[in-house]
């Protein structure tokens, strides 16, 4: 049996974590971007997309999505990859397993995970929500929001617990053991000839390597609907019992605007409007303009050039309503464009720009702000979104660049009528989908 995992080992980052060929495969099975995408490039004019998919020839899926099959040849601290369902995920090292977690512990680290299975810390000091609200003045009204603003540069004790709690649960480690004929263990860099492969298709992950000229092959994969792992290995180390599998075990802003939506959902059903909706649908205020731009806030500072420029959301993520101007909305985007601080942004903030930028038919910018050289606007070669050492994947990036490329491809209620009209209509563009539906 392997160490015991301490509960400080616990990591919060790998709350998320869901199967890459999962998430590709819903992906790219649909939409397709002749571009390298693990690191971030400024955009140019040599990607090629097709406008559209004639009727009589359909994408063949399988090739499409192995085209994009990963290959590792060397370790990684950031790149293991994961197979999974949605559900439960294993994230396995070079080996096939998890026999080196204290090496991934630098980068990426390796976890197993299920949706059922959650851990919250020790409460002690009885931390709520309400340690962390302060009030804001709205339209002459107090608001509270989980601001924690007299700590502006770090997080209160009360944010801190509440902020990592709950968190999904580490269920354990599956290892190999490799000793070497001297008796002492092998280390990650004792491993020579390592090659992995994942399968996107077929969710099976593949990985061979050999110590002291023994080779072990390993293949890894997770049943499609069910929490259940297979593993199948196949080693002359096996029979001396020089190579044996270890486990080791863990301790244990609501968006008013929807409204209009639900109150059309409501007429479908038969339901009628809700009329305290409409109410607050005709008191709604409109943002905050100052210099002909939207602002974050409607009291000083206004708008910090940091963090998420979510001024932008209203009108992009969220489609048009009567209460965000068009023009005013453009005008916003280019002075976020021009004054924003890249490095201090997030993910899906870049996304966000571009589902905003295609919505004013602005599908240049649409482009490159999917292209802005940013530390945290890079996807590892494991199709993660890297953002700092604390955080090496973050989900939201991944889900905000399907989103925004599948809309620029599909389209949106009231888009422009030509074919994937969220990229530049320059002839330059050769874009291929099908499956895809419009947004909003």
């Amino acid at each position: 049996m392997g160490q015991t995992v301490a509960e400080g080992d616990l990591v919060t980052t790998l709350s998320q974590q869901i199967l890459l060929g999962a998430l590709l495969c819903s992906t790219f099975t649909s939409t397709t971007i002749a571009r390298n995408t693990t690191a971030p490039v400024q955009p140019d004019a040599d990607r090629v997309f097709e406008t559209k998919a004639s009727s009589d020839h359909r994408i063949n899926r399988r090739a499409l999505v192995r085209r994009h099959n990963i290959t590792l040849n060397n370790s990684d601290p950031l790149t293991p990859l994961s197979v999974g369902n949605g559900e439960f995920a294993f994230t396995a090292d070079i080996t096939g397993l998890q026999t080196f977690p204290e090496y991934h512990q630098q980068g990426m680290a390796l976890g197993t995970q299920s949706q059922w299975a959650w851990h919250s810390m020790p409460n002690p000091n009885g931390y709520k929500l309400a340690d962390i609200l302060d009030d804001y003045v709205v339209v002459g009204r107090k608001i509270p929001y989980a601001s924690d603003k007299d700590y502006s540069r770090t997080y209160s004790p009360a944010a801190s617990w509440l902020r990592a709690n709950p968190h999904r649960l580490h269920l354990g480690q599956i290892g190999f053991r490799v000793t070497k004929a001297d008796g002492s263990l092998f280390g990650i860099d004792d491993l020579t000839n390592t090659l992995q492969t994942m399968d996107l298709w077929t969710g099976l992950l593949t990985s061979r390597f050999e110590t002291e000229d023994q080779t072990v092959k390993v293949q890894t994969v997770c049943h499609p609907d069910r929490n259940i792992l297979a593993i199948r290995v196949e080693s002359a180390l096996l029979r001396n019992e020089h190579l044996l599998v270890s486990l080791a075990f863990p301790y244990g802003k609501a968006d008013w605007g929807g409204l209009e939506i639900a109150q059309k959902w409501r007429v479908r059903l038969g339901l009628g409007r809700n009329v305290k909706w409409d109410r607050v649908m005709r008191f709604l205020s409109r943002p905050t303009i100052r210099d002909g731009v939207y602002t974050a806030i409607e009291t000083p500072p206004y708008t910090v050039q940091r963090d998420h420029p979510s001024i932008v959301a209203a009108l992009g993520f969220v489609p048009e309503t009567p209460l965000i101007d068009p023009n005013t909305m453009k005008r916003t985007l280019e002075h976020v464009l021009r004054t924003w601080d890249w490095a201090s942004m997030w993910g899906w903030d870049y996304p966000m720009l571009a589902m905003t930028a295609a919505r004013l038919d602005e599908s240049e910018k649409a482009v490159d702000a999917l292209f802005i050289k940013s530390l945290k606007n890079r996807y590892l070669v494991n199709g993660h979104n890297f953002q700092s050492s604390r955080l090496p994947m973050y989900l939201p990036g991944n889900g905000g660049l399907l989103t925004a490329v599948a809309m620029m491809a599909a389209g949106w209620d009231d888009c422009p009528d030509r074919p994937s009209p969220g990229f530049p209509d320059n002839g330059k563009w050769n874009i291929r989908w099908e499956g895809l539906k419009r947004m909003p």
